[in-house]
């Protein structure tokens, strides 16, 4: 977790306490025109644009005066052109091991080049020959970080925070950097509050802020809103529970809205409870109008690779402005992911259903699922397969029946310069196979479905979103008037909070 170091007050003040000599004794380099004197003058001033070609003609005059290379590589370092620092310090500490700064400042430029090894032995050097400088202990704790030395990193961050406040957050930030490598969010949480609290880097404290953020996520929403509004078109309206189809289309208002309530929100539980509305307004065969409020409740635990869940939803369904249809149903699932990013689910589903229009019945059904989920690391792309047998029991015999779906889906996302796009493709399959006489073909009845759907959802601005999506149905049937095609698109605008 680097972050980028400050000058060392050490090697400042050695470069202060030699200008000053220097400067003083005045002919020492010569006169004001010595490309030494005026480059050292320069990089006093903190010219250092000025003072870097005086400095390289002042060593190529004295290639043998280590300050003069000392003076050129700190220069350098200012102007950001390490490799010619690099050069210079070396033969600072060449000329003169001992030299106040020279030891550190090489080893500091070596740390940004990469060149490890090099760098920790010249900074170990500058620790030797005292006295402490913060920003060589703050190196060295990196470079211990960078190869496991845990324990003496930490050391090194801390003494160099309580020597220096201006280093200070820098130190915590990569303290906090260790601890999250050990695994200790608490230790890595107390770091960054300091880091965020010192004075100094003020690209620590920021960093340390934004990371103390995504470790410290807001509480999540205990209050869920989704409203929807859009149009759809129908090419030929069915109503596959009473099989009707009517060979005629239109076009429809739709409106849509949710909300859910979560009364615990935790990673290991959540209970929320919730309704969801749902209207369709036709253009012109209004007894097809289609209003459904459902009320709902559900629960989910589970920790590591097994979650379970359970639900409970009541539905209750007008058509044209009168009742319809009442569903009780209930969702058990279990989802375990055998290895990551494979996750197998199992799951039942238990309904009991009324029709209050012709012909009035009821019902009961129960279905199995069981399916897999693979998940793309690398990818935003999602696959589903799915199985699911299905057992119906009406009231009437010639509804009782036995059917088998199969399911698939692709969802993935596109990046464009402007939005991302979410696409979502699917197929379902199923077959029904009914187990009594069917008086109106005085045979058993058998249906067959295909539907292959394709979906587009766009992130518009704030909480806004379009989606525009397309199903085609292909029902066979030996009822008669129930093989037919079906041809859905809509398009909504939605809004959630």
């Amino acid at each position: 977790m680097p972050i980028g170091r400050r000058k060392s007050t050490a090697i400042q003040w050695a470069t202060v306490c030699w200008l000053g000599v220097i400067l003083a004794a005045g002919g020492v380099y010569g006169k004001a025109e010595d490309p030494s004197q005026a480059g050292l003058a320069a990089l006093d001033a903190g010219l250092f644009e000025q003072a870097l070609p005086l400095l390289e003609a002042a060593v190529a005059r004295e290639p043998t005066d280590a300050f003069l290379h000392y003076a050129l590589g700190i220069t350098a370092v200012q102007q950001g052109q390490d490799v010619l620092a690099a050069a210079a310090l070396q033969r600072a500490v060449e000329l003169e091991p001992d030299l106040p700064g020279a030891q550190a400042e090489l080893g500091l430029t070596l740390a940004r080049l990469g060149e490890r090894e090099a760098a920790l032995d010249h900074l170990l050097e500058a620790l030797l020959q005292g006295p402490d400088d913060p920003d060589v202990l703050l190196q060295l704790g990196i470079l211990d970080a960078e190869d496991g030395q845990s324990d003496r990193a930490l050391r090194y961050f801390a003494e160099a925070a309580e020597m220096d406040p201006q280093v200070a957050g820098a130190a915590w930030y990569e303290s906090a950097g260790v601890a999250l490598d050990q695994g200790d969010l608490g230790s890595a949480v107390d770091y960054l509050e300091k880091a965020a609290e010192s004075p100094g880097s003020e690209a620590a404290a920021k960093e340390a802020r934004e990371l103390l953020a995504a470790l410290r996520p807001p509480p999540p929403r205990r209050l869920v809103l989704w409203g929807g509004f859009g149009f759809e078109y129908d090419d030929n309206l069915t109503l596959s529970d009473v099989d009707l189809t009517t060979g005629i289309g239109d076009t429809a208002t739709l409106f849509d809205a949710s909300l859910d309530a979560f009364l615990v929100r935790r990673p290991d539980l959540q209970i929320s409870v919730g309704y969801d509305f749902y209207q369709s307004l036709y253009t012109t065969l209004s007894a097809f109008d289609l209003q459904s409020n459902s009320p709902h409740v559900e629960i989910a635990a589970g920790s590591g690779p097994l979650i379970g869940s359970a639900a409970y939803r009541f539905t209750y369904d007008t058509l044209g402005g009168e009742a319809f249809l009442a569903t009780h149903r209930g969702d058990f699932a279990l989802e375990y992911s055998f290895i990551p990013y494979i996750v197998g689910s199992l799951g039942a589903r238990v309904e009991g259903q009324n029709f209050e229009q012709v012909p009035i019945r009821s019902a009961q059904r129960i279905t199995l699922e069981m399916g897999v989920r693979l998940i793309d690391p690398n990818r935003p792309v999602t696959f589903e397969i799915g199985w699911r047998p299905i057992w119906n029991d009406a009231e009437g015999p010639e509804f009782d029946y036995f059917a088998q779906a199969v399911t698939a889906g692709v969802f993935f996302s596109v990046n464009t310069p402007l939005r991302p796009l979410n696409f979502l493709l699917s197929y379902d399959w199923e077959y029904r196979d009914y187990e009594n006489i069917t008086p109106s073909i005085a045979k058993k009845r058998y249906d067959r479905r295909h539907l292959a759907g394709t979906g587009l959802s766009v992130p518009l601005f704030g909480p806004t979103e379009l989606a525009l999506d397309y199903l085609f149905i292909a029902s066979r049937s030996n009822l008669p008037g129930l093989t037919f095609n079906e041809n859905i698109v809509s398009f909504r605008l939605g809004l959630f909070y």
